[in-house]
């Protein structure tokens, strides 16, 4: 059985269908005294390099960032923290936002 770190791992670099990783993941508590994993800005660049090479659609890319989105066990890389958050927040919420439908 694998660990919270490498399915929240398995999340951050969207190397495991969401379909698997997620329902494990609402195995172990919401909360988290302190975050597990850090999401870096280069985890960042690669999904958004796969979406761009039409290896990940939108809705997969919006349902990463959702997953991702407000996780007390995920922190973001310090120097670039408001810029992943900023990010995140985007894709998570294509709806409050202009789509990327309407961008790409």
């Amino acid at each position: 059985m694998k660990t919270r770190q490498e399915y929240l791992n398995a999340l951050v670099n969207f190397d495991q269908p969401l379909s698997t990783i997620l329902p494990i993941l609402k195995t172990f508590p919401w909360d988290s005294s302190e975050a597990i994993i850090t999401l870096k800005k280069e985890h960042l660049l690669q999904i958004l390099d796969r979406y761009l090479n039409n290896a990940l659609s939108v809705t997969d890319l919006e349902s990463w960032a959702d997953a991702i989105e407000c996780r007390e066990d995920i922190t973001y890389e310090t120097d670039y923290e408001d810029l992943i958050n900023d990010i995140i927040f985007l894709l998570a919420n294509p709806t409050l936002e202009e789509s990327l439908i309407n961008v790409s």
